[in-house]
């Protein structure tokens, strides 16, 4: 029995045996065919390399070129930036030449505009002093004070500055002046000729604003006058065709005349002071157009008796009622009284309430022109808006 269990375990030991070495041949199988496929690509490996070698001399070639290129962009960034540098340096120096030359400019314009405006006042051709006053201010007044100092005072530099500072001053009273004394004249044509003159001299502000009082004195002269012909006897009595609608009218010819003055004006404004300072002027109209409008709104009011008007409309539509709900009881009166008894005493009631609201009604006529004359004007105040 011993012998038996000893030959078992010795077949299991060569069955192990036999296993391990059947797997070492597969595996030995495997290791063969890997072999066999890399003598296989042996021949092109071995092209690679040749390739590769043959390259390595051309890599050198190329490592000495790209080392000659960086060296050559390395001088040629120097290069450039010591030429950047250069140029920098000439456009500073370039524009320290314009700046001096545009100084030497305005040196030599300022003389001229100082001898230029001292003989124009002396002639009083107030647009050619404004010129030469307008050619000082669009300098740089800083720059120019700069200047003088540079040059020390007593010069003829600060001379010229002086004197075109002092015409300056003169200039502006003397066109504020001549403006006002066209304006009480009513010389259209100077007043036109002075305002253009205020932006020469840096006050368009000032300008607009003197123009625009001017405007409005108009405005309103023409406002009272047709104010004043629709409140007179002979046209509001009715003898004019137009009598019933006059306030209408005055209140179209109001604005009328606004249309008419911005229409005339606007061009003339915005050549000289700029596009859109128009409004400014309008704004003063508008005020203007209001303290008008309210105007002719009380004549109305005070000719047309429009407060009278509305309390007649007011007891009209009381007595209406009251008349109505008289009316009614009345009627349910007459109907439960005998009729021969009570049918003189009826007719009498009726009748005075008849004649009482006949009295106190206005009349419709009168109120239908009335209204006509109201809806043309929010109809004119309409269009104007």
């Amino acid at each position: 029995m011993a012998y038996k269990h000893d030959l078992r375990i010795g077949a299991y030991t060569m069955d192990n045996i036999q296993s391990a070495h059947e797997k070492l041949l597969h595996q030995e199988e495997e290791i063969n065919l890997q072999l066999d496929a890399l003598l296989s690509r042996q021949c092109h490996l071995e092209a690679k390399l040749r390739g590769v070698t043959k390259a390595i001399p051309n890599l050198k070639v190329i490592h000495s070129d790209a080392k000659t290129l960086s060296e050559m962009i390395t001088f040629t960034s120097n290069l450039a930036e010591n030429v950047s540098a250069k140029v920098r340096k000439l456009d500073l120096a370039r524009s320290r030449v314009s700046e001096c030359q545009r100084r030497v400019l305005d040196v030599l314009d300022v003389q001229l505009c100082s001898e230029g405006v001292s003989a124009a006042l002396r002639t009083e051709d107030y647009e050619k002093a404004a010129a030469h006053v307008h050619r000082y201010l669009s300098m740089d007044q800083s720059l120019l004070r700069q200047t003088a100092e540079d040059v020390a005072q007593g010069t003829s530099l600060w001379e010229s500055l002086q004197v075109l500072q002092t015409a300056c001053s003169q200039l502006r009273e003397i066109i504020a002046i001549k403006f006002e004394e066209a304006v009480a004249a009513e010389d259209v044509a100077s007043a036109e000729r002075f305002f253009k003159l205020f932006p020469l001299l840096g006050m368009q502000d000032e300008g607009l604003r003197r123009f625009s009082v001017y405007l409005c004195s108009k405005l309103k002269e023409t406002g009272e006058k047709n104010l004043r012909a629709v409140s007179s006897k002979s046209h509001v009595s009715g003898t004019d065709k137009r009598a019933n609608v006059a306030f209408a009218d005055a209140l179209t010819l109001l604005f009328e005349g606004i249309a008419r003055l911005i229409e005339i004006h606007q061009p003339l404004v915005e050549t000289y002071y700029g596009p859109g300072r128009m409004l400014t002027v309008v704004k003063h109209l508008q005020e203007e157009c209001d303290r008008q409008s309210y105007q002719i709104f009380l004549e109305f009011t005070r000719q047309r008796n429009i407060n009278q008007w509305i309390r007649n409309v007011k007891e009209a539509l009381k007595l209406a009622s009251t008349a109505t709900l008289s009316s009614s009881a009345s009627t349910s009166s007459l109907l439960l009284m005998k009729k021969g008894a009570m049918e003189g005493l009826g007719d009498g009631v009726t009748s005075q309430s008849g004649s009482s609201q006949q009295q106190s009604r206005p009349d419709p006529r009168e109120l239908d022109i009335l209204l006509g004359e109201m809806a043309i004007m929010h109809a004119r105040a309409g269009l104007y808006v």
